[in-house]
């Protein structure tokens, strides 16, 4: 068969299927493999002008971070405290065939805000364990986690607090490393100094859907109709251990740099 004009298809194939595309809930080497070409982040590595090195960029940031009350050691920039301002024209974006009627389409510092409370309400695994995870980086986190694991439990997703739980979750959240300056902007407090490059390794969680999220329950990340793209690709097909399909996200910031056009 002929190919078509301006149609760029990357194959590849692997030994397995992923387990979730939620990135929260996803325990294994193969889920991140499917993962990474639907999730956004804060910053991503390229090439550098010179083309003999790797560089970190915004992605959905709109400029490197910036460090609140920070200063300098061995000739970097550390702190406690940081700052990352998102672009203010980010946008969600869905399979085709998902209802997204009711849905909120742009993305804002609310939707990670809301997303690290709920992952640590849930105890899901990427903010509790795994390494560079919320609970072991931010301060504040591992109490909270501690508050909401006794109320939240073994209850069913979707549970609603009383007031009385509701009030102590609000107290404890309050002393958490992690605010919401403004409608774009989001501020960490981690538990040790992180230098800029700290930031732009590890200080990278993905936000969650909220409203789709809420609908589908403990589906969410399930397949291509249960899971909100913030990357470069929609996942467009999937049909378990067979066959896997992107498309390339016209939403996406930086879509223009990329050249293929599905995988």
């Amino acid at each position: 068969n002929y190919g078509e004009a301006g149609k760029y298809t990357n194959r590849t194939w692997d030994t397995s299927t992923f387990g979730t595309l939620n990135y929260w809930t996803y325990d294994d080497s193969v889920s991140a493999d499917y993962l990474n070409p639907i999730t956004g982040s804060f910053y991503r590595a390229t090439l550098n002008e010179a083309k003999n090195g790797w560089e970190f960029v915004p992605s959905l940031a709109k400029e490197a971070p910036v460090a609140i009350n920070g200063e300098e050691k061995q000739g970097k920039m550390v702190s406690k405290k940081w700052q990352i301002e998102l672009r203010d024209d980010l946008e969600w974006a869905f399979n085709s065939a998902i209802d997204t009627t009711g849905f909120h389409t742009e993305i804002t510092a609310e939707d990670f805000y809301w997303t690290y409370r709920e992952a640590l309400n849930q105890s899901y695994f990427r903010a509790i364990s795994g390494g560079g995870d919320l609970v072991k980086e931010i301060k504040g986190a591992e109490d909270y986690n501690r508050v909401a694991a006794e109320i939240f439990g073994e209850k069913e997703l979707g549970y609603v607090p009383n007031s009385v739980e509701q009030a102590a979750l609000d107290a404890e959240w309050a002393k958490v490393g992690i605010k919401k300056i403004d409608e774009y902007t989001l501020e960490f407090e981690f538990k040790e100094e992180y230098s800029t490059f700290d930031v732009y390794y590890g200080g990278s969680w993905p936000a969650i859907h909220k409203e789709l999220y809420e609908k589908v329950g403990t589906n969410y990340g399930k397949d291509e109709m249960n899971i909100a793209s913030s990357g470069e690709y929609i996942m467009v097909y999937h049909e378990r251990d067979k066959l896997t399909k992107y498309d390339k996200n016209l939403k996406y910031p930086h879509a223009g740099e990329t050249m293929w056009t599905g995988l």
